[in-house]
């Protein structure tokens, strides 16, 4: 029996003398090093889809926002947007639109930031955080019937904490971060 002669022109594979080709033997450490570079390949995607997910798989935290109570409001009306504190105090009195509060701070050790606070339409007065938690008068960032809306602190600062129930705390705040809230509806007179 005549055996064909094998020709290798360096492609990778065998090719005999009368027309028959086949894949030339690497050695199993190539093999092996294939298996493992596709398994770090499927491990790597595996990786990468869950952090782009994991996001989106987090459930949305949702903290309660605290009533102004009619014996605050007049101490907090200088914390409220000066074209504006006479005529929102006015209404949270007669119990008209009533208004919301939050403290905020920073935790110690952080340098202090100016922040804003945005509710809805309105946005107020620029204060100083600092380590001391300072409340702040606020409207409810929807309408009160609605029990559910958005606020934004708004600056750059770092280690925020915000008074809410549960308390939310922002490591870093770079230009905005929301937080959403709800509160109970009904007569804030009652």
């Amino acid at each position: 029996m005549h055996e064909d002669k094998k020709l290798d022109k360096g492609d990778g594979l065998v090719q005999y003398e009368h027309g028959q080709a086949e894949k030339k033997s690497e050695g199993k450490w190539h093999n092996a090093y294939k298996k493992l570079a596709f398994g770090l390949g499927c491990a790597g995607l595996i990786v990468g889809i869950a952090l782009i997910t994991d996001r989106a798989l987090q459930p949305r935290i949702v903290s309660a926002l605290s009533e102004t109570s009619q014996a605050q409001i007049v101490a907090l009306e200088p914390t409220l947007n000066s074209g504006q504190a006479q005529e929102m105090t006015q209404h949270a009195l007669a119990c008209q639109i009533p208004l919301a509060n939050v403290a905020i701070w920073h935790d110690p050790g952080v340098i202090d930031a100016p922040v804003r606070i945005k509710s809805g339409g309105y946005l107020s007065p620029s204060f100083m955080l600092t380590d001391v938690p300072e409340v702040i008068a606020i409207p409810y960032p929807a309408p009160y019937a609605s029990g559910a809306g958005t606020l934004m602190i708004m600056g750059d600062a770092k280690d925020v904490e915000v008074s809410l129930t549960p308390t939310v705390a922002i490591s870093n705040v770079v230009g905005a971060a929301t937080v959403h809230v709800v509160w109970r509806t009904g007569n804030p007179c009652a």
